[in-house]
């Protein structure tokens, strides 16, 4: 880095008309790199973490003790205390304190309040100035509660002014959970964020209830100008975000306190209908604005930035991941079912799956490469290992088809009973009649 004097002397040298442009060039890179070497020599708060220790073990309920001095040259503006997991996503809620001086003595006891599976994660405490941030990270093992069912939810419509919402315990007893005066458009479900995700229309609104406590509601997110229509609510297991389609062309993903943290460019040309969660992509149904053509258009997960899109002649019903480069789309056609395994890098359908004769209406994931395939004549099952196709229930047109893969159970709906049925041999278990049409099932889990 040159020195003031030398700066001076090809001040003198350069500030002439003909050298006027390099004299321009000249003082810009100095202003540049003296403000690069300022930043990276600027001091970062210092961190001291006392406790938690490497590997120390916990269990849900516990407490984890949180001990560090943190000191700085200037002022500390604010200390974050989370527990993350393996991807760094935080799986608690933060603490957040605003110390204002250039000393802090961290004493906290961070409550895990959560549900959390067994595993390995990180503590993490950072502490900023407003400008840098300091981040020490503690692994510790959580010994979390093991996962179990606790109830399926019935979201039925007396009419297309109300919504119930009906729990079924593991016995088919259903109480009355939930009443609300407003339509019904979508609604899914986190168990590990325990929140009911509902969309309600006119106006459009989505709405995160609390499971823990219906009555409260967690956040809602209001429909934007100029189309503010929502379409649908998707929710990903192991997925920090709620994913909603809007009218104006654009996907959000929403965390569990309502921040948009997922957001794709606004496309004025498509609307997204439903979106489908592959490997680090996003993938969208889209359809056209103010035409008939369809289209999958393909996001990075991480950012939203735009890949690719590719116009499909189905209307798609349900999409699933094989591996980390090909799905399975399934959907109809203007007369009949279709089946297509699509090529997610080349971006195209590349081989036809051959499906029965008739309209297909609802999809269940059993596990990768077997699905059951809500059909017109009964519930099918295909696996796509060994591409065979077999009836798995006759006789019956389901409106709504869930598996429960804890318990193994499957789970549909027509008009306004629930049956419930064993996959490994399709015997019934339980048939519950509710007192309106069934519009959505939904299992809970306790994490």
């Amino acid at each position: 880095m040159m020195d003031f004097p030398t700066f001076i002397y090809l001040y003198m040298v350069l500030n002439t008309s003909k050298y006027s442009f390099l004299w321009m060039l000249l003082c810009c890179m100095f202003i540049f790199f003296s403000s690069c070497k300022k930043n990276k020599d600027k001091p970062l708060p210092q961190i001291m973490l006392t406790f938690p220790r490497e590997l120390d073990a916990f269990i849900v309920g516990d407490s984890i003790p949180v001990i560090a001095q943190i000191t700085h040259t200037m002022e500390i503006v604010s200390v974050k205390v989370v527990l993350v997991n393996a991807e760094g996503i935080p799986v608690l809620v933060p603490k957040y304190i605003y110390p204002g001086s250039t000393s802090y003595a961290l004493d906290y006891e961070y409550p895990i309040t959560k549900n959390l599976q067994s595993g390995n994660y990180s503590l993490l405490v950072s502490a900023g100035d407003g400008s840098n941030t300091a981040k020490v990270y503690t692994q510790l093992m959580i010994s979390g509660v093991g996962r179990f069912f606790e109830q399926a939810i019935a979201i039925c419509q007396p009419n297309s002014l109300n919504t119930y919402v009906y729990g079924i315990d593991a016995d088919g007893d259903y109480e009355n959970i939930l009443n609300l005066d407003h339509g019904y458009i979508d609604s899914d479900i986190s168990s590990d964020h325990r929140q009911l995700y509902i969309l309600k229309p006119s106006p459009d609104i989505l709405i995160a209830y609390n499971l823990d406590s219906l009555v409260e509601i967690d956040f809602s997110v209001n429909a934007s100008p100029p189309y503010p229509e929502f379409h649908s609510v998707s929710y990903f297991q192991f997925s920090p975000l709620a994913y909603v389609p809007n009218a104006n062309g654009e996907i959000r993903g929403y965390n569990s306190q309502g921040s948009p943290i997922f957001i794709t460019p606004l496309n004025t040309d498509t609307i997204p209908l439903q979106c489908y969660r592959h490997d680090n992509m996003m993938l969208a149904y889209c359809v056209r604005r103010g035409g008939p053509e369809r289209f999958i258009r393909q996001y990075y997960e991480g950012t939203g930035v735009y890949r690719a899109g590719l116009k499909i002649n189905i209307n798609v019903v349900d999409i699933f991941s094989l591996d980390p480069d090909q799905a399975v789309v399934f959907g109809n056609d203007d007369t009949t079912a279709r089946a297509y395994v699509y090529d997610i890098t080349g971006n195209a359908f590349y081989s036809e799956i051959s499906m029965p004769e008739g309209i297909v209406s609802q999809l269940a994931e059993v596990s990768t490469g077997r699905y059951l395939i809500g059909h017109e004549n009964g519930i099918y099952l295909y696996n796509h290992n060994d591409a065979s196709m077999s009836l798995w229930l006759s006789g019956i047109s389901v409106d709504v088809l869930v598996y429960d893969d804890l318990s193994q159970y499957v789970y549909y709906a027509v008009e306004n009973e629930v049956y419930v049925h064993r996959f490994s041999d399709a015997a019934l278990l339980q048939q519950v009649l509710l007192p309106y049409e069934v519009a959505n099932l939904l299992i809970q889990y306790n994490n």
